[in-house]
């Protein structure tokens, strides 16, 4: 469900709101309840941010020294290190990076 910015042009409260993209934009201010409720013009959100933390893609860990050559050759962040607790699991940043190592691993997103 897409989410949308509002804000009180009297009050100046503001939030996100949860709404069907079929819906009435909303006009009453939750806040103090006049009809001055507006929608907002905000940024882009892309797919393909950065998330808030990285990933470990521990389903696709990979157990051979050739399968994790693979996944640095193709650019995912992955360890090579026996020492590492996270020795051959790709580790991804953003959903571009996580795409990447799913399509190495012949994975499909669904």
């Amino acid at each position: 469900m897409p989410c949308y910015e509002y804000k009180c042009a009297s009050c100046k409260f503001a939030d996100t709101e949860y709404q069907h993209i079929h819906d009435n934009p909303l006009v009453e201010c939750p806040e103090c309840h006049k009809p001055t409720y507006e929608k907002q013009v905000s940024r882009v959100h892309s797919s393909m941010q950065e998330f808030s933390a990285p990933i470990e893609m521990f389903s696709i860990a990979c157990n051979t020294t050739e399968e994790i050559q693979e996944m640095q050759k193709a650019g995912v962040n992955i360890s090579d290190d026996p020492e590492n607790p996270l020795f051959g699991v790709p580790v991804a940043r953003s959903r571009h990076e996580k795409l990447k190592a799913l399509k190495v691993a012949h994975f499909v997103e669904r």
